[in-house]
């Protein structure tokens, strides 16, 4: 048996990869019984809830869950009228950020070790001999993959890897291990290598896949008739996502182009910029912005819509969102970074820098030429239903599980 092991710890749904996989695993157990889905509870409880994960068929659930979120103290903020409470405030300060890191470890550790006595049970039972880990789940189980000689395919998501921590006490976060010491790393695209070697480390190219595309389920995603006067931005609310950038041109254009003001920007998504967002909203009295923080059936919103903008810094391939509002026949505002014109030419959108003045003159534009955005709308769904389907991917997947390739 093969197996896709999704460990989440945070039970968050939101993340593009863990639907990616969800999506896959429903469609390829419908005609192989051959690979199991493997999920700590607490996600599990979460894609049924939301009715992301269709079956129930070859899935096995771990009882891994997480009452209280895990937290790393940070530097606590202290003030003293003495240079001495200074120092004796910063000493007490840094004792509680360390003894906070340990128990942390602590937490996780004891949490991996339910994880490893269940999940070998399963190995053994199953007689399992190939692990496709993603995220959390390749950070876990490589060291058991180890010890009991099965393969490891380890799915690697980033562009920028900043998640190569090599201190210990970081050891059940940090994806450098699985990255070292995996059979295969799976890369989503050729890019992802020379960053990852550059960044992180070079290994022997037997033990480096690339995928020939990203995907998405057809069945799923498609443009609903009429459409409306609708742009949507969804992603994680982070700094190098520019949810505020595109704020900023939404303000440039209602201020030269008032006909915008009957339009409706939608913002999906949730982090850390959450409130900034809000603030920026209110104090700038953008009334045609609607944030709607993360919701988990976006389709209703990008089925309708007929512009989806992903200006992210380095690279917007292979962005699940923007594949999505793809397939939804969405004209693309998206900037010209990294890897984007795998998904999105002149032909599919508009690309533009990372500047706000140009992305108001993109989103003028689009609203100026009707004809010319829903033509844009048409050719990117085709591209994706040409280039990135289910179907495509599934056929690469399984031979890289079956050591076909």
């Amino acid at each position: 048996m093969k197996c896709i092991l999704n460990i989440n710890l945070g039970a968050a749904i939101g993340t593009g990869a863990t639907r990616r996989y969800i999506e896959l695993f429903n469609y390829i157990s419908q005609t192989s019984d051959d690979v199991l889905l493997i999920l700590n509870i607490d996600l599990y409880n979460s894609l049924k809830q939301f009715n992301i994960l269709k079956t129930d068929k070859n899935v096995l659930v771990i009882n891994v869950a997480v009452k209280n979120k895990l937290k790393i103290v940070k530097n606590i903020q202290v003030t003293s009228s003495t240079a001495q409470g200074e120092n004796q405030n910063s000493l007490i300060g840094d004792f509680r950020k360390t003894l906070g890191k340990y128990k942390y470890f602590l937490k996780l550790f004891i949490k991996w070790i339910q994880f490893s006595y269940h999940f070998i049970k399963i190995v053994l039972k199953y007689k399992i001999d190939t692990v496709y880990a993603i995220f959390t789940g390749g950070i876990w189980v490589w060291p058991i993959t180890k010890l009991l000689n099965i393969k490891l395919i380890f799915s690697s998501n980033s562009y920028i890897f900043d998640n190569t921590i090599k201190s210990k006490l970081f050891f059940f976060d940090s994806d450098y291990w699985v990255h070292k010491y995996c059979d295969v790393i799976d890369f989503l695209s050729p890019a992802m290598v020379n960053t990852f070697e550059s960044k992180v480390m070079i290994r022997d190219k037997k033990n480096y896949s690339v995928s020939p595309s990203s995907f998405i389920n057809l069945d799923k995603f498609y443009p609903v008739e009429p459409k409306e006067d609708w742009i949507v931005f969804m992603s994680r609310m982070v700094a190098h996502k520019n949810p505020l950038l595109f704020l900023n041109s939404i303000k440039m254009a209602n201020s030269v182009y008032p006909i915008l003001l009957s339009k409706k920007f939608y913002l999906f998504g949730d982090g850390p910029l959450v409130p900034d967002i809000k603030q920026y909203i209110k104090n700038n009295n953008l009334a045609n912005v609607i944030f709607r923080g993360e919701i988990p059936n976006v389709v209703s919103f990008i089925s309708k819509s007929k512009v989806f903008i992903s200006i992210q810094d380095g690279n917007n391939y292979p962005s699940q969102s923007l594949l999505e509002a793809m397939a939804c026949q969405n004209a693309i505002i998206a900037s010209d970074v990294g890897e984007t014109r795998r998904l999105v030419s002149e032909n599919e959108g508009i690309l533009v820098p990372l500047n706000a003045e140009k992305i108001a003159e993109a989103l003028i534009y689009l609203f100026e030429n009707p004809a010319e955005c829903d033509q844009l709308g048409i050719n990117a769904r085709k591209k994706v239903i040409e280039e990135h389907s289910i179907e495509k991917f599934a056929k690469y997947f399984l031979s890289i599980m079956k050591n076909e390739k």
